[in-house]
């Protein structure tokens, strides 16, 4: 009799062991599940992926960036020491050509080119001040004279041009200084010709010679 109730208090005793057992493994698990949870099912991560993945649209691009309407303290000033010029430009240019006779700047957001040449040769200058066959070249659109401009008190003749079979429209002043003669041109998108002209009128007015 004896014998028998000792067993039967084991197996009790078995059975709340397992019992214990199997409830410490399952609140275990909830305890991983809350405070380990896995990559698929984290907050965090899915929103790190989703800012990752989320591509943000460019800046906007001003017209008061590219075609300001005045000379502001931003226009930076390039300095040519070896032709002795100096002259200012909006901070939407950037130069990416320099040689020794001439510079080209670009814009950083849009269709927008500056040149400046200076030589010893003549760079069209007498052409221009006598509009020599220009307007007449079968397959060229007519170059247009505009009134002569100061450029630090040089006069420079301005013309100006719409690109054959494209959209393009440029301004070029020339000038002669010396035994040098300057060209320098814009051109841009004809939809800009009066933004275009403005410009570059004003960068003109911030040439100067440097000797």
């Amino acid at each position: 009799m004896r014998s028998t109730q000792g067993f039967v208090q084991i197996i009790i005793a078995v059975i709340i062991a397992l019992v214990i057992g199997t409830g410490a493994m399952f609140a275990y698990q909830k305890y991983s599940q809350k405070y380990n949870p896995s990559p698929a099912q984290s907050p965090s991560n899915n929103n790190q992926t989703q800012i990752i993945n989320k591509t943000s649209p460019p800046p906007a691009v001003s017209d008061e960036t590219v075609y300001p309407d005045s000379i502001g303290a931003n226009w930076k000033t390039y300095t040519n020491a070896k032709q002795k010029y100096s002259v200012k430009y909006p901070e939407d240019l950037e130069v990416f050509l320099e040689e020794s006779t001439e510079t080209s700047l670009k814009s950083k957001t849009t269709y927008l080119l500056l040149g400046i040449l200076v030589d010893q040769k003549d760079l069209a200058y007498e052409d221009y001040s006598k509009m020599k066959i220009y307007d007449t070249i079968a397959g060229i659109n007519p170059i247009t004279r505009l009134p002569n401009i100061q450029v630090n008190d040089t006069d420079a003749l301005v013309v100006k041009q719409n690109l054959e079979n494209t959209k393009s429209i440029y301004f070029e002043a020339n000038f002669k200084k010396g035994a040098n003669y300057y060209l320098i041109k814009i051109e841009g998108d004809v939809s800009n010709e009066k933004k275009l002209l403005n410009l570059f009128n004003q960068i003109l007015s911030t040439f100067k010679f440097t000797n």
